[in-house]
């Protein structure tokens, strides 16, 4: 599974956040659970599911979340999906550094 995390941004960018699923043979599928949980620098826990009708799947296996960082600090997202032959999981750590630091 491929997915889309920034290293750093800056405070109050709107960015797609996307993830892709893939069956054992490499293709493409869309898991039958998919959720996207995004730990904020405040310890708000923000959970974005398929079931909720939450996320966007523009093709198959491709799953995207339009999300404001909207605080400075560091961020932990989490993709989660599950196939009817397997889980998979990817979580990254980012940074978002304050839109009102020098130089910017």
């Amino acid at each position: 599974m491929a997915s889309d995390f920034e290293l750093t941004l800056i405070e109050d960018t709107t960015k797609t956040l996307f993830a892709d699923f893939v069956d054992e043979n490499g293709l493409p599928v869309d898991p039958v659970v998919v959720e996207l949980v995004i730990l904020e620098p405040d310890a708000n826990v923000v959970t974005k599911t398929k079931a909720a009708v939450d996320l966007d799947n523009p093709s198959v296996g491709r799953w995207e979340f339009k999300f404001k960082f909207d605080q400075a600090g560091r961020y932990t997202g989490s993709w989660f999906g599950e196939t009817t032959s397997s889980d998979s999981s990817i979580a990254k750590t980012f940074e978002v550094e304050a839109s009102d630091r020098p130089g910017v």
